[in-house]
């Protein structure tokens, strides 16, 4: 399996040997794979999202090992990680292009380096991205999400989230999704253009460390809803150029996150996440704490007291300041410049490069 960070020679060559040889597979000027199947409407209902780089600290080739149905790395491997971290995403989207499932594919470049690919497609062409009224990235963790929410801002509608999990259950009984908050991927640089703009997991476990694993039963068992999904069934409910930002922001496991003092509940802007050291040292912690699974409040009151102790160290920060940076941030910018500002909010922070999705 190629450990594969954005834009190395291991990426470049899974994409030539896995995506050229996909039906009219091409390649934008950002780097992004596109293949479209089918005509119409039926081409341009769903964007499917997934990327090709992984957070492998180092390129090249690794050994991994398959115990029943759960792939991982081998016994003694140098590897920081499996890499199921997007390749289940890739290895699904190859999978419904070969059953002929109409849709537009998008394999993004560098999204674990900040959206790269994804952002400057938005940037570039969002006339191109318009005729979509659905994008679903899958590079979701766990078996049970469908997200609403990504860098703080809504980016899919709860009636959306809601009719996909009814649509993925007729299609395969065993699956169990419902909707959740989560963090960032490259659907989130699409949510100014796209209503409905969503994540789904796709299995995997652990991602980003040495102790990440990958469920194969469970990505065919979703391959096989996918390829029968019913996507004209899926509403339509979100507007785009309302930026609706919601007071939470959550973590790459899930946790939500707040500011909070007696009469409020405020988000703590991503600018003002590291300003000590205490705060720092929990974020690490909860990074590197292992959980038994995923999609579920792990150990929820127990975590909130250890940040309710990290927030108690700002307070020397004034709430009032902070409810004007939050409000400057977020609240009173024109709707322009929001579409503008999201994705540099949070882009580049430590959260966003080692933990996403």
């Amino acid at each position: 399996m190629y450990a594969r960070p954005h834009g190395s020679p291991a990426d470049l060559e899974f994409r030539r040997r896995y995506l050229g040889p996909l039906p009219g597979v091409t390649e934008d000027r950002h780097k992004n794979v596109i293949v479209r199947q089918g005509q119409g409407d039926d081409a341009n209902r769903v964007l499917w999202s997934c990327h090709t780089d992984t957070v492998h600290h180092h390129a090249g080739r690794q050994t991994i090992i398959r115990t029943g149905d759960t792939y991982r790395l081998a016994n003694g491997s140098k590897s920081s990680c499996l890499g199921a971290d997007d390749t289940v995403g890739v290895w699904l989207l190859v999978q419904l292009i070969r059953r002929g499932v109409p849709g537009t594919y998008v394999f993004h470049y560098g999204e674990e380096s900040g959206g790269i690919g994804s952002s400057a497609l938005a940037k570039s062409d969002p006339v191109w991205l318009e005729r979509f009224p659905i994008a679903i990235a899958l590079d979701r963790a766990g078996q049970h999400d469908i997200i609403t929410h990504q860098s703080c801002f809504r980016t899919a509608s709860d009636a959306f989230a809601d009719s996909l999990a009814v649509a993925l259950g007729q299609a395969n009984p065993v699956l169990r999704y419902s909707p959740s908050p989560g963090v960032y991927t490259d659907t989130a640089e699409y949510a100014d253009i796209i209503p409905e703009c969503t994540n789904l997991s796709v299995g995997y476990l652990g991602q980003h460390s040495k102790d990440e694993t990958a469920d194969y039963a469970f990505a065919c068992q979703l391959l096989e809803a996918l390829t029968v999904l019913d996507v004209r069934a899926l509403k339509v409910e979100r507007d785009p150029t309302v930026a609706d930002v919601e007071p939470f922001w959550s973590s790459w496991d899930d946790h939500t996150w707040r500011l909070k003092d007696d009469d409020h509940d405020l988000p703590l802007p991503r600018k003002h996440a590291y300003l000590t050291d205490e705060y720092a040292e929990v974020q690490d912690s909860l990074w590197l704490d292992r959980y038994s699974g995923y999609g579920d409040r792990y150990d929820q009151i127990q975590e909130e007291d250890r940040l309710e102790r990290a927030w108690a160290s700002l307070k020397d920060y004034r709430l009032t300041s902070l409810r004007e940076a939050a409000a400057r941030s977020y609240h009173t910018a024109p709707a322009t410049r929001l579409k503008k500002r999201r994705p540099a909010l949070f882009r580049g922070s430590r959260l966003l490069n080692w933990r996403t999705h």
